[in-house]
């Protein structure tokens, strides 16, 4: 329901939601596995998973989900008088925050649009990394330590480096340097 009301609220055609929904109604599937197929089972209506137009369509309803969210947040980072949106590729979201409260913040926004949309977090690829002067990162850590970030029902992990889309962040790297001589205070 919330994709193709994504898509409607989009103005994509009418007909093209309806004749996608009804492509995609009662779907059977059957799984390969090492013993051969599994009988043929109906999965009920459902967006084909690995299809271009499932991609497309989950990508703009989690945007959308997490664009109306966040819109007017006190708890975004600034780029001089700009508003650091969360990033979104695909089904990821990178989000940065310059204190705990307001990761907390923005960690519970994620919850609430993962609940509204009936999206599941992935448990192990939830992380933060600490930026910013090896004593505010030592205070960070230490503020985190008696009080965890939580997201939904599970305690958020640090890493000391993440890759997304390509880039590296490390907790001790040349772009932690610039954080940090520019008084920023990162949580991600």
């Amino acid at each position: 329901y919330h994709v193709l009301q994504t898509l409607t609220d989009m103005k994509v055609d009418p007909k093209c939601i309806r004749v996608w929904g009804k492509l995609n109604m009662k779907t059977r599937i059957r799984v390969r596995c090492g013993g051969g197929y599994s009988p043929w089972m109906e999965v009920g209506d459902t967006l084909g998973q690995g299809s271009g137009g499932a991609a497309l369509a989950s990508q703009a309803n989690l945007d959308k989900g997490i664009t109306t969210m966040f819109k007017g947040s006190s708890d975004l980072m600034f780029y001089g008088t700009v508003p650091i949106s969360p990033l979104l590729f695909q089904d990821d979201v990178f989000s940065v925050s310059e204190t705990v409260n307001a990761a907390r913040s923005s960690l519970q926004r994620v919850d609430i649009v993962m609940k509204q949309k009936r999206l599941t977090l992935n448990k192990d690829k939830t992380s933060y990394i600490l930026l910013g002067h090896k004593e505010e990162q030592e205070k960070m850590r230490t503020a985190l330590k008696k009080s965890p970030l939580i997201c939904g029902s599970f305690v958020v992990q640090e890493k000391q480096s993440d890759k997304y889309i390509g880039e590296i962040f490390r907790t001790f790297s040349l772009f932690n340097y610039f954080c940090s001589f520019g008084k920023f205070k990162c949580v991600l």
